[in-house]
C-alpha cells in the first residue's frame, strides 16, 4: 500500500508531467507536418456558413454543376469540418476556396495550402478536444481498473508519438478518440433506466469517423444485457437508442435532409466506391502496400500500432516538399517515436497481451467486457482496412495503452516481489 504522502508526490508528478506534455502540445502545433487532407476539411468548413445563410443549397441534388462538395458531404462525417468552420466563424477566417487535388503538384495546388493563420485555427479546433480525451480516459481507466493504472496509461497515450502527431492535425483522428473515450465512459457509467442515452455520444463519435459504429453494436448489446430479463422494457430501450442515434445523424447530415433514404444509400455507394478506388490506386503502384490476407492485416495492426515510425504522409507524393518540415518536426524526441523499432516495439507487444490476458483472467465482467470491445475494434480494423495508414488504428491506442500499462504494472510487482524475497533471505 502507499501512505498518504508517497501517494501526493506521485500525483504531483503525473499532473506535472501532464502539464509540461500539454505545454509542448499545443506550443509545437504548427510544426505538425501539412497533410493535404487537413486543406479539404478546411475547405469544406464553409458548410458552416451554408448552414446558417442557405442550407438548402446542403441538400441532396442530381444536377448539380458541382459536385465535388456534395461527394465529401455523402463521403465524411461531418463533425471535424463543422469544428473547423465554427472556428473560423468566431475568428473570422475565410475557407479555402479551392480543394487539394492529389493528382496535382504542390505548386499547382498553391490556392488550396492555408495561411498560417488559418491552420493554426483549424487546427485549434480539433486538437482542443485532446485534454477531455485523457480526462475521461483517466476516469474510465480509474473507475475499471485503479488509480496507478489510470495514470501511467494517460501518461504513455498523452505521450506517444503518433497521438501527437494525428490529433493535432485539421483532420478527424483529434475529435475520433475524444468521443470514442467518451462514450466507453458513458457506456460504463451511465445507470441502467438512462443507458439508451448512451446513443447521444455513440452518435456524435460515428459523425466524427463512421468506422466508429461499431460503437453503436457495443451499447446495442449492452442494453440488451441490462433488460433482456424484461423483452417490453428491452424493445423500448433498443428503439429509444436507435431513434436518438438516426435523429442525431440526420441533423448533422443536412444533405439528406430532403431525400433522406436516397442520400444514407447514396453514402453507403460512394464510401464503397471510395475505398475500392484506393484499393485499385494504390495496388497499381505498390501491390505490396495493401493487405490481403489475415496473416497480413494482423501483421500490419502489430506495426502500426508498436513498431512503425510517425507516418508524415500516407503516401509520399509530395516527400521533397515536406521534407525540410519533416526534419524541424522530428529534432524533438516525443516527435521521433524513439521507441517505434522492431526491438521495442516488440517488446511493448509482449506486454499489451501479457496486460489483456490479465484482465481477461480477472473474472470481473466490467474487465472482461472491456477486452471484448478490444477484440471487436482489433476485427474491424484487421477485416475491413486493406491499405494499413497509421491514423486507422489510431481508435486502437486507448485499448494499447491501458493493457500495456496493466501488463508493465504487473511485471514491475512481480520483479519487486522477487527482489523483496531474495532480499528478506539474503538480510536472514
Amino acid at each position: 500500500m502507499i501512505n498518504l504522502k508517497s501517494q501526493k508526490i506521485i500525483d504531483t508528478i503525473f499532473f506535472s508531467l501532464l502539464l509540461i506534455l500539454l505545454t509542448f502540445y499545443y506550443s509545437t502545433l504548427l510544426l505538425v507536418p501539412f497533410h493535404p487532407d487537413e486543406a479539404t476539411q478546411i475547405y469544406m468548413s464553409s458548410d458552416v456558413e451554408l448552414i446558417i445563410y442557405d442550407i438548402k443549397s446542403i441538400y441532396l441534388r442530381d444536377d448539380l454543376q458541382d459536385p465535388i462538395k456534395q461527394n465529401y458531404r455523402l463521403l465524411d462525417s461531418p463533425l471535424t469540418k463543422y469544428s473547423i468552420g465554427i472556428a473560423r466563424f468566431i475568428f473570422q477566417k475565410p475557407a479555402l476556396t479551392e480543394d487539394w487535388q492529389w493528382d496535382k503538384s504542390w505548386e499547382e495546388n498553391s490556392n488550396a495550402l492555408p495561411s498560417t493563420d488559418l491552420l493554426r485555427v483549424a487546427r485549434m479546433s480539433t486538437s482542443i478536444f485532446f485534454p477531455g480525451t485523457l480526462f475521461f480516459f483517466y476516469q474510465l481507466t480509474r473507475k475499471i481498473f485503479s488509480k496507478p493504472i489510470a495514470q501511467i496509461s494517460v501518461i504513455l497515450f498523452a505521450s506517444n508519438s503518433i497521438v501527437f502527431l494525428h490529433t493535432r492535425r485539421a483532420m478527424a483522428e483529434g475529435i475520433l478518440l475524444f468521443f470514442l473515450v467518451l462514450t466507453l465512459y458513458c457506456l460504463y457509467t451511465f445507470p441502467n433506466k438512462w443507458s439508451f442515452l448512451t446513443a447521444i455520444p455513440v452518435a456524435l463519435a460515428i459523425n466524427a469517423k463512421q468506422s466508429l459504429i461499431v460503437l453503436a453494436f457495443i451499447a446495442l448489446l449492452i442494453l440488451i444485457y441490462q433488460h433482456y430479463r424484461h423483452p417490453k422494457d428491452m424493445l423500448r430501450y433498443i428503439t429509444l437508442f436507435s431513434s436518438i442515434i438516426l435523429f442525431i445523424f440526420y441533423l448533422l447530415n443536412p444533405v439528406i435532409w430532403d431525400r433522406p433514404i436516397n442520400g444514407i444509400t447514396a453514402m453507403i455507394e460512394k464510401r464503397s466506391e471510395l475505398t475500392n478506388n484506393q484499393v485499385n490506386a494504390i495496388e497499381s503502384v505498390a501491390d505490396k502496400f495493401i493487405l490481403n490476407s489475415p496473416l497480413e492485416k494482423i501483421i500490419g495492426f502489430i506495426a502500426q500500432s508498436f513498431i512503425t515510425l510517425p507516418a508524415i504522409q500516407d503516401i509520399g507524393n509530395y516527400q521533397e516538399q515536406l521534407a525540410s518540415s519533416e526534419i524541424v518536426y522530428t529534432q524533438y524526441l516525443v516527435h521521433k517515436g524513439i521507441s517505434r523499432n522492431i526491438f521495442w516495439g516488440g517488446i511493448l507487444f509482449v506486454f499489451f497481451v501479457l496486460g489483456f490476458l490479465q484482465t481477461l483472467r480477472s473474472k470481473q465482467p466490467q474487465k472482461i467486457f472491456l477486452c471484448f470491445i478490444t477484440i471487436l475494434f482489433i476485427l474491424e480494423v484487421t477485416i475491413l482496412f486493406n491499405i494499413p495508414f497509421q491514423r486507422y488504428y489510431l481508435a486502437l491506442y486507448p485499448f494499447i495503452f491501458l493493457f500495456l500499462a496493466i501488463g508493465l504494472t504487473d511485471f514491475f510487482l512481480k520483479i519487486k516481489t522477487v527482489v523483496n524475497k531474495y532480499t528478506g533471505c539474503f538480510l536472514k
